[in-house]
């Protein structure tokens, strides 16, 4: 796997071998950024993990324990059927047949909210999609098998921008459109790489959050 060094060394020779600070932060920002763009448009399958939540008597638990969760694809109860997701504001209005595990959930900001509530505490496995991780260190590998060309080239065009006139909005526009990449992957994109996710439904629809 390629290293976060490595990335950064074909990055400052694309850009004539400038190492000064500035263009340093540039470049690691640059292949961030890139990661974070080829994670919105293709959703590569090394981000797809799963976890485990205990569900106590209340019915709700904080999904604060799964690794930089972006999108919940699904949940199974702790006998390994499908639970079904539901709004938040139907979740006590529907009559659920009394079933000894849970059968449906729904997403309030950070917390699991899971229907009927257990008598006990209970275990749901969770099948989501994770954003990825920044690379910091220079021994950090880049996280997919595929679009690596992708990254570097968006990186050098994001490097050059941002020597311009910092991480701007419009830059990232310019950018986007340079490359023919959706704005709407942009937009995905800035949010993962700050780690500012609205948690979603399997269907891409964001939680509500209080």
């Amino acid at each position: 796997m390629t290293t976060f060094l490595e990335m950064k060394s074909e990055l400052r020779k694309a850009m004539g071998g400038r190492d000064d600070a500035v263009a340093t932060a540039a470049q690691e920002r640059g292949i961030n950024a890139g990661v974070a763009v080829a994670a919105a448009m293709h959703e590569p399958p090394e981000l797809r993990t799963t976890g485990t939540l205990d569900v106590p008597t209340s019915g709700s638990v904080s999904l604060s324990s799964l690794t930089r969760p972006w999108r919940i694809e699904g949940i199974k109860n702790s006998s390994g059927g499908r639970m079904f997701p539901l709004a938040f504001h139907l979740l006590d209005h529907l009559w659920i047949e009394s079933s000894p595990t849970m059968q449906v959930y729904s997403l309030y900001g950070n917390t699991l909210h899971c229907r009927p509530k257990p008598s006990s505490v209970d275990t749901v496995t969770v099948y989501y999609l994770q954003y990825p991780a920044r690379m910091d260190s220079d021994s950090d590998t880049y996280p997919f098998q595929e679009y690596e060309d992708f990254v570097m080239g968006f990186a050098l065009h994001y490097a050059w921008m941002y020597l311009e006139e910092g991480d701007s909005s419009d830059g990232w526009l310019r950018v986007a459109k340079n490359l023919s990449i959706p704005e709407g992957a942009i937009s995905t994109a800035r949010k993962l790489l700050h780690g500012e996710v609205n948690l979603e439904y399997p269907s891409g629809k964001e939680a509500q959050s209080g």
